[in-house]
């Protein structure tokens, strides 16, 4: 345990409890170039799982390159050339939150310091969880609003705000992740990084990020936080974008996104039933609050790498949907509440309303709890891992994953 703070403690949750074990010890391997120094702790949860799953996941995935054999869930901290071993478990699921804060909170406790960075990083659904989990007794996966919500909890718990925070998972710039992030009037993370849209395979190269972390520690200097950030989007030749968690912001725009909804939704109605007059007013208020709300949306963002292909941002979900197992998870976030969004997503409005009463009562109720990922779930996640297999081929790659897990469809 260390007793002096240092100026960073940097935190790396690298789930490979499924077919990115090799990915995940590569990361480790690459930070063992840089490792920890007089200024920067970093500290790395990492799980491995059998060759055997892995090969039924992505047949097309090459095994680990190290030789090495364990698998599990370890946590090092890293040093340069051999990381020190502090923890190791047989089994530990990285797909439930509570996971997560126990290893935040003994992190800061055993490795204070003045700024903290948590890199998730593993598979993600967007819009409905991250961190999936196939070496468990059910296929697990860490919904986005638990994943939140245990940020949230960890910062009241202890007072230590995540300084920056770096989702390297895929399609991960929504406007519903910043605000489960930012409701509070004191938000748990100061700024997010992530990509916009989809990020490469092999994820960010933190040893690089760290390397940034290391030139910019000279003399215990503590530099704007926002400074490391901007470098880092600009050093990286990828589709990312960071966010300055604002809480003001955040309320300015669900009340801007609530009003559109709404103005919206009269429209709409007034189409049906022929009162083109009062329709016609109120296009012209859709187009005011469409235009604020792009530019609020714009003022989240801190920066964002010039080359990329997209140059919007942030995300919304904005496509109409009758999956109703998808909008019971997408209910569950905060920014639903009080609000009309969801309904422009569903056509029955009594329905929707409805859900989104449930979804309080069931985000309470399941505080820090995984999801079980359903059969739909699992396909989808196999079919972006091989996007090249046909429908029969990646039918035959969840039968096999099935029956190796012993999963009983539900």
């Amino acid at each position: 345990m260390q007793n002096k703070p240092k100026l960073w403690t940097v935190l790396i949750y690298a789930n490979g409890n499924n077919e990115l074990s090799s990915i995940m010890e590569q990361a480790k391997q690459n930070l063992e170039t840089i490792g920890s120094t007089a200024e920067i702790n970093i500290l790395i949860l990492i799980g491995r799982a059998e060759v055997k799953l892995r090969k039924i996941i992505n047949p097309t995935l090459p095994n680990p390159g190290s030789g090495k054999s364990w698998t599990g869930v370890r946590c090092y901290y890293v040093q340069k050339r051999r990381s020190q071993l502090l923890y190791k478990y047989k089994n530990l699921n990285m797909a439930d939150p509570k996971n997560l804060y126990f290893f935040l909170k003994w992190a800061v406790v055993s490795y204070p310091a003045l700024h903290y960075l948590l890199i998730l990083s593993g598979h993600g659904c967007p819009l409905v969880g991250v961190m999936p989990d196939f070496r468990q007794e059910s296929p697990f996966l860490m919904g986005l609003p638990e994943m939140c919500q245990t940020i949230n909890y960890f910062y009241q718990e202890t007072g230590r705000l995540i300084d920056l925070l770096i989702l390297d998972i895929c399609s991960m710039n929504y406007l519903e992740i910043i605000y489960e992030l930012g409701q509070d009037k004191e938000p748990s993370v100061r700024y997010l990084l992530t990509y916009k849209g989809d990020g490469p395979l092999v994820g960010l190269p933190y040893h690089l990020i760290i390397y940034e972390m290391q030139r910019r520690c000279k003399d215990r200097a503590v530099e704007p936080v926002a400074n490391l950030v901007k470098s880092i989007v600009s050093r990286f030749n990828l589709n990312l974008v960071a966010f300055f968690i604002d809480h003001n912001k955040c309320q300015r725009i669900k009340e801007l996104v609530r009003k559109f909804a709404y103005t919206w939704l009269l429209y709409f109605n007034l189409q049906q039933t022929l009162d083109r007059f009062n329709a016609f007013n109120l296009s012209d208020l859709l187009q005011d609050y469409e235009k604020a709300l792009k530019q609020e949306l714009l003022s989240l963002a801190l920066c964002q790498n010039s080359n990329s292909p997209s140059n919007n941002p942030l995300e919304i979900m904005k496509t109409r949907t009758e999956n109703w197992d998808f909008l019971r998870l997408y209910s569950q976030f905060s920014f639903h509440q009080d609000n009309f969004w969801l309904h422009l997503l569903n056509a029955d409005f009594l329905q929707t309303s409805a859900l989104v009463m449930e979804a309080k009562e069931a985000k309470a109720k399941n505080k820090m709890k995984p999801l079980i990922m359903t059969p739909n779930m699992i396909r989808q996640y196999l079919k972006a891992v091989n996007p090249e297999f046909d429908q029969n081929k990646l039918e035959m790659v969840y039968q096999q994953l099935r029956i190796y897990k012993k999963w009983v469809d539900s």
